[in-house]
């Protein structure tokens, strides 16, 4: 398909329990409004969607694009292929994409550089196999825009932070609350915010390490290594 029009694929396949595979659709251009909002949401025996993305060049603005599309989808393995470009996350663009989606083994990145309010909220609530979030690259935050984004992932122990504020109920209300007790926090080579702790903020028990700077250790030899900090 050349694009996904407003409504496209709204609720087509909403509450179908006995499906446990879809055929592959292919998407290329652009994601209107409500495109597959609901699309296989409560399929509750879907295993694998075979939804190709990878040609997505662009959403409209106008959001909710793929709100709750796998919800309650409790025993999907695999998700959507990523996207090949960069894309700008409307409100409620992703909310609550693969929410209650337990079986889920890997994040999908959809490499949205900019976000709006609830564009990411509720998006892997639950998610409790993902151990590592996606790249969250928007360097400018929005209310809400990553509100109770990874509640409930129990077994969560990376997140990568690219944002030049620091996450805080402002913009990530209860998002790592009842995540894995240990982990680490990677966040911008260039940010200068303040570190706090809690389930609105860093995850309580992480590390925070700074992704991209280097550092020289000695290996007793006359030559240097460089390895992450």
């Amino acid at each position: 398909s050349n694009g996904i029009g407003s409504y496209g694929m709204n609720s087509t396949l909403e509450g179908c329990s006995s499906i446990t595979s879809t055929p592959t659709i292919k998407v290329k251009g652009n994601v209107d409004q409500y495109a597959f909002h609901k699309t296989f949401y409560n399929c509750s025996n879907l295993v694998e969607s075979h939804v190709d993305l990878s040609g997505v060049t662009s959403m409209s603005s106008a959001g909710y694009n793929f709100y709750q599309m796998f919800f309650n989808c409790s025993k999907l393995k695999n998700a959507p292929i990523t996207p090949t470009s960069t894309l700008s996350a409307g409100q409620y663009a992703f909310y609550g994409m693969f929410m209650n989606c337990g079986n889920l083994e890997e994040a999908p990145d959809f490499k949205f550089t900019t976000v709006s309010s609830y564009s990411a909220g509720n998006m892997f609530r639950n998610c409790v196999k993902i151990k590592t979030a996606p790249p969250l690259r928007p360097k400018t935050l929005v209310s809400n825009c990553y509100y109770y984004m990874f509640y409930g992932c129990s077994n969560l122990k990376s997140i990568y932070w690219y944002a030049d504020a620091a996450p805080s109920s402002t913009y990530c209300n209860n998002w790592v609350y009842g995540v894995s007790p240990t982990g680490t926090f990677y966040r911008d080579i260039d940010a200068t915010w303040t570190i706090s702790y809690g389930s609105s903020a860093v995850p309580t028990g992480w590390k925070v390490k700074t992704m991209g700077a280097l550092k020289f250790v000695s290996t007793g030899a006359a030559t240097l290594a460089l390895t992450n900090n």
